[in-house]
């Protein structure tokens, strides 16, 4: 059997990353020859591997995530890969079971998937209780980075330290998840292909952050190497499920509203599961104008529950525009970075 160094080794060179390679396999090996041993199998048993959208034009069909709910709740990052919406999830055991994309934080680019266990015995994160960790202390970086573990190999474990707490727009500039406040910056090069959705623990295993998407530095362009604090993903996570709760008890509407007609302004085509409801276009001299909503803004709540596509954006105006006493809708939208509130007419513009 090839050993685990050599498939990161290929992996890394086949990307053009070989001196990330280098310094992965000596952060890699150095973390599974000190870090607990009860640690490391408790933390794996919780991470799962994440099978969805992808494969073609340089898109990896494949990221990290663990497992934070005893009835197959599972947090990962939200990316192209739970674009259709359902996805193959792959446990430590190597069982593998259909998962359901219940919803995503497009501020946080946090998302939750859903499957049903089947009776299974799961081992869970406990999010409730992260970890809030001081600058220089030793971390563990748990992945399935480049999709080397497959079935029931164990994921990919860095050791590393926690480099600084810093404000995202310091970091990230506009492209920083914007509903974090600050990200956790580490020493070891996490951003990997498949590492998104990774947990960052203490060596405790107590949680500290989850890994998120590939982004780039605004400085160097350099890949970034960080995560989310556990704390806020942990809320996100919690927004999620309750909008799915709130929007599963309001009744099904029999037509959705056209916001065109409604409020003179138009998503985009709803071409896929997972469209994001960009804003097409904004009529003239209507609510929605006068309002202040542009073109391209990026509608990401509705009555403060999260939108992440076109469909539950559709489905929330509809049926909170017919609630009986709504005056007003607040929508969420984002745009050039920053947050705006846009207040239109419940009720059909005059």
């Amino acid at each position: 059997m090839t050993p685990r160094w050599a498939l990161l080794l290929a992996a890394a060179a086949s990307r053009g990353l070989l001196a990330f390679a280098l310094v992965l396999l000596v952060a890699g090996d150095a973390s599974a020859q000190s870090a607990p041993p009860d640690v490391l199998d408790r933390v794996q048993q919780s991470l799962v591997k994440v099978y969805g959208a992808g494969g073609i034009q340089g898109i990896e069909a494949y990221q990290s995530g663990f497992i934070a709910g005893e009835k197959g709740r599972v947090v990962t990052a939200d990316s192209l890969v739970l674009e259709q919406g359902e996805v193959t999830v792959v446990l430590a055991s190597g069982d593998r079971y259909a998962g359901r994309v219940v919803g995503a934080d497009p501020l946080l680019r946090v998302a939750v998937v859903e499957f049903d266990p089947a009776g299974e015995s799961l081992t869970a994160i406990d999010l409730s209780r992260p970890h809030e960790p001081q600058p220089g202390e030793p971390l563990l970086a748990f992945s399935n980075l480049f999709n080397i573990a497959a079935g029931a190999e164990p994921g990919s474990v860095m050791r590393t330290h926690l480099s600084a707490v810093t404000p995202r727009e310091i970091a990230f500039g506009f492209s920083a998840p914007r509903g974090s406040d600050r990200v956790l910056l580490v020493d070891s090069v996490t951003s990997n292909p498949g590492a998104a959705g990774g947990l960052l623990t203490d060596y405790q295993g107590r949680p500290v952050g989850m890994i998120g998407n590939e982004v780039e530095g605004r400085v160097t362009g350099g890949w970034l190497n960080y995560a989310i604090p556990a704390s806020q993903v942990a809320a996100s996570a919690q927004r999620i499920v309750q909008g799915e709760q709130i929007r599963g008890a309001d009744p099904v509407p029999a037509a959705l509203v056209s916001p065109l007609d409604q409020w003179g302004f138009a998503l985009v085509e709803d071409i896929a599961p997972r469209t994001p409801p960009y804003v097409e276009l904004v009529r003239t001299g209507s609510a929605a104008q006068q309002a202040g909503m542009q073109s391209d803004d990026l509608v990401v709540m509705v009555d403060n529950l999260v939108t992440a596509t076109v469909s539950e954006s559709l489905r929330v105006l509809t049926v909170r525009s017919q609630t009986r006493g709504t005056k007003q809708l607040r929508l969420t939208v984002e745009r050039e970075g920053q947050l705006i509130e846009i207040v239109l007419p419940a009720q059909e513009a005059s």
